[in-house]
């Protein structure tokens, strides 16, 4: 299982556009759409080309292509008029108990 870490901006052409709860509701309409069963959410401050902005984390634990994790995040990139997404990817050790 991986881990991917989507950075989501709130600004679009350095000026703040979206409120961080519309952010997240874009990307869980996107995740569930592609069939996405969770993810977790998480607020921050980031940097953007030297301006801070709201950023939405949104962390997904999935055994799913990573074809199918970029498709969602090119949704979400498009739908929210952003430059790019940042995507970590990771292999943790995952389990649920």
């Amino acid at each position: 299982m991986k881990k991917y870490d989507l950075y989501i901006g709130c600004n679009v052409d350095g000026k703040p556009e979206y409120r961080v709860d519309y952010v997240r509701f874009v990307c869980q309409q996107a995740l569930e759409q592609a069939g996405f069963g969770g993810a977790t959410f998480t607020e921050a401050v980031g940097l953007w080309e030297g301006t801070e902005e709201r950023t939405v984390i949104c962390s997904v634990c999935t055994d799913r292509a990573q074809e199918d994790i970029f498709s969602v995040v090119g949704i979400i990139r498009e739908n929210l008029r952003q430059d790019c997404v940042m995507v970590i990817e990771s292999n943790p050790k995952i389990s649920f108990i």
